[in-house]
């Protein structure tokens, strides 16, 4: 099979690092050789859509890389599926021309003898940005109000479909298939079909693993037993065949609904309805194959490749959701649109559709309709502490108040959604909570990469540091691309809002001057260069004199008390959280936060253990002390390593390390490095449940092992344990009165699970050398 010239193919579906807009982006294929030739035909080729589907001429971006070029275009928010596909084709038929290396190309006889496979990943319905199971006090979020039980269960079926549920919904949508419409999550008698037809009387149904099951087996006989009573057919099909034979599932349905729209359920030719018959570049052979994959356009045939993607585009266009977009714009208020729900405004002040059941643009009530005041924050580290902090502020302020971030999506402190939501999902959750008078969004590096932004307008935004981190992903190789990616938030800053950014970070002081937005300046000194000339300009600033936290806006400067008794400043150590607090301070006062209650907030933020969980906790038992951190990069590190003054400490110290996969092996080294640097008597290695990334179980740990005994560590002094709550009872065990124990836990459940542990130990009075009680809690291990 021919390989794809492309990675990474995906909606941009909010402002994004390449312009202000919607629009399509990918990759080129890494070692892919091509020329200026290729990319000028792309461009061509992309000229030519948008002339074919009468889109407008906008934003067309090339950026070169080590690792190849970024190419992405600006196309109707309502045909992103479509853009994603012109994109494909436009690079793919330009990349097949290239004389820059022909050895390196796929010929046309190659691509004439298969199938084309596609990057189905990013056609999936906008969701979770990682899957993770859901805490047991989280609660499903409720967008609009249900009366009717069987519906409210619909609802959250709908959200919190499956994977292989989100890619089959994505060719079944819009009636995509031979024109026929189907639902999803259909109530019929006492069950809910995945999907359903009512003209054709067609349930499809997706099974995962459990449902080989006897019991399982059982259940679904009777139901479809029920559902056959009804006059209904049920089409089942495995997740795993969804995913991982995409194109023989689609053949199969398309082959079966266009036998029931013929009326004879024997025959039908097997063609899905988006799907165009293309010469192979040889001629049509005698008989008729599918040589590219359903509705995929082809890449050898200009003109087939066209009515390809006018059939997507058609199928696809949803001009009343262009209509309430321009009116949402005219009366400026927040357009928040996914492929199930378009909200209008924000919080209080939103109203929600679903997207098969929109309003007239005549119809919403407009006058109803506002924004709240909302804060971005983006960075490579502090992120999740800055939102809490500032969320708690809110709180103080007198509003209720929603915010988003790596452990969920919360009000009030109370969580609504459990697991990653640092992305435009997680935005547009808490944006949408009906009771929501603020909202304070984590906005991380893969969403703003994936997607974009998911609202262009805010009240403040916070880029917290650069730090090296997630190279080679989209594009990004350098410190300044990485920056380019987070100051991605700017775009949503006007006039009257403010850009808050770190005056101790060079590469954000370099990038400065390209912004047009407003900036306001914090940092560790408030008499840093920066600063002073900010206040001499009558520009907003924070940071600490002698001791003080002082923030300077307005012409006043307010004292916001002693930087080392805050509680998150472990006594003036973690010098990291005091640029965290000047950050939030300054993002607080540009929302209309008032300078005393800023200072309150900070004199009590991390006192409880609740107020900042898995960054930076504390236990002592006696003279041995226990510190659990997120701390997932070389920066990070060294930075929980010299708050935890482990240059001083008086013990032996334990450390845990392991990392996501989808880490340069470069990058996987440099942490392993930092740890050596300090000495540790014991290091643990541990993978991160469900974050392995394509790379093997232990494949992380055996690189940080390697970089730990070239920097000195003792071959004795390296454990490995996969399990991070079983790594985290390996120091624990090991340690003696006196001693530190660093321990940087990535994966939610897992620290929940070793803070329990803690919290329990503390509790019985346990000591360095006891026995550490069970994991079920049931008594000593």
């Amino acid at each position: 099979m021919a390989p794809e010239p492309f990675t990474d193919s995906r909606r941009l579906t909010g402002c994004n690092v390449y312009f202000a807009g919607t629009g399509a982006a990918l990759e080129t294929a890494r070692g892919l050789a091509f020329g200026d030739d290729a990319l000028a035909r792309w461009q061509a080729n992309i000229a030519a859509v948008r002339a074919a589907l009468g889109w407008p001429e906008t934003d067309t971006v090339i950026r070169r890389h080590a690792s190849g070029a970024s190419l992405a275009f600006a196309a109707p928010l309502d045909q992103l599926y479509t853009a994603t596909e012109v994109n494909e084709w436009a690079w793919w038929s330009a990349s097949l021309d290239s004389d820059a290396n022909p050895d390196s190309q796929v010929s046309a006889g190659e691509i004439s003898a298969s199938v084309v496979p596609f990057s189905h990943w990013e056609k999936v319905a906008e969701g979770r940005m990682r899957e993770e199971a859901q805490s047991s006090n989280a609660t499903f979020r409720k967008k609009l109000p249900f009366d009717q039980e069987t519906k409210d269960f619909i609802r959250q079926l709908r959200e919190n479909s499956t994977q292989p549920e989100q890619l089959l919904w994505s060719f079944l949508r819009d009636r995509r298939l031979h024109d026929q419409k189907f639902c999803r999550q259909e109530s019929l008698g006492p069950y809910v079909l995945d999907f359903y037809c009512h003209e054709l009387k067609l349930a499809i149904e997706l099974d995962g693993g459990q449902h080989n099951e006897p019991q399982p087996l059982v259940n679904d006989a009777k139901r479809d037993a029920f559902v056959a009573s009804q006059g209904v057919m049920t089409l089942r099909y495995w997740n795993h065949d969804v995913l991982a034979r995409t194109e023989d599932v689609l053949f199969d349905i398309s082959h079966r609904v266009l036998a029931l729209v013929k009326g004879d359920a024997a025959t039908g030719e097997p063609i899905p309805s988006s799907a165009v018959w293309a010469p192979s570049p040889k001629g049509r052979r005698e008989e008729q194959m599918l040589y590219h994959a359903p509705g995929h356009a082809a890449v050898w045939d200009t003109d087939c490749a066209l009515r390809t993607l006018r059939l997507a585009a058609a199928a696809e266009a949803l001009p009343q959701l262009i209509a309430l977009q321009q009116q949402a714009a005219t009366h400026q208020v927040a357009f928040l649109a996914d492929d199930d729900e378009l909200s209008l405004g924000e919080g209080v002040g939103s109203r929600s559709w679903f997207i098969d059941g929109l309003p007239a643009p005549s119809s919403v009530p407009w006058r109803d309709l506002h924004d709240i005041p909302t804060a971005l924050v983006t960075g490579s580290n502090g992120k999740t502490t800055t939102v809490r902090l500032l969320a708690a502020m809110a709180r103080a302020h007198g509003w209720r108040t929603a915010h988003s971030c790596t452990d969920g999506v919360y009000f009030e402190g109370q969580p609504l959604e459990a697991g990653d939501f640092s992305g435009p999902t997680g935005a547009r959750t808490a944006l949408r909570h009906p009771q929501a008078q603020a909202a304070v969004l984590e906005t991380a590096r893969g969403g703003l990469l994936r997607r974009g932004l998911a609202v262009c307008r805010a009240n403040v935004a916070v880029v917290t540091n650069i730090a090296v981190d997630h190279f080679g992903e989209y594009g990004v190789h350098t410190l300044q691309d990485l920056a380019r990616v987070k100051l991605t938030v700017a775009r949503a800053i006007d006039a009257g809002g403010l850009l808050v950014l770190n005056a101790d970070d060079a590469v954000l002081r370099e990038q400065a001057p390209t912004l047009a937005c407003p900036i306001g300046w914090f940092a560790l000194d408030f008499d840093h260069p920066l600063l002073r000339s900010q206040r001499d300009s009558g520009g907003a600033a924070c940071g600490v004199r002698d001791g003080t936290l002082c923030l300077h806006a307005n012409g006043s400067t307010f004292a916001l008390g002693q930087a080392a008794a805050m509680p998150i400043a472990l006594g003036g150590r973690a010098g990291y959280n005091i640029a965290n607090i000047a950050a939030a301070a300054l993002a607080g006062y540009a929302l209309g936060i008032a300078p005393g209650t800023l200072a309150a907030t900070l004199m009590r933020f991390g006192a409880s253990g609740a107020d900042n969980p898995g960054r930076l906790q504390h236990w002592r038992f006696g003279a041995l002390q226990v510190y659990v951190d997120y701390a997932h990069n070389p920066d990070g590190l060294r930075g929980l390593l010299r708050a935890v003054d482990a240059s001083g400490r008086p013990g032996r110290m334990a450390i845990m390390l392991g990392h996501a996969g989808n880490r340069e092996d470069a990058d996987l080294r440099a942490v392993a490095s930092v740890a050596a640097s300090a000495r540790p008597e014991q290091v643990v290695l541990k993978d991160i449940a469900g974050y392995e990334r394509g790379r093997a179980a232990g494949e992380v740990a055996a690189i940080m092992r390697a970089q730990l005994l070239a920097d000195g560590v003792a071959d004795a002094a390296i454990a490995t344990c996969l399990d991070e709550v079983e790594a985290a009872r390996i120091p624990l065990a090991w340690a003696r009165d006196g001693d530190l124990l660093v321990l940087p836990i990535h994966e939610m459940d897992a620290r929940d699970r070793v803070t329990a542990l803690l919290d329990r130990m503390q509790a019985i009075g346990w000591q360095a050398g006891d026995p550490l009680p069970s994991a079920d809690g049931a008594g000593a291990a």
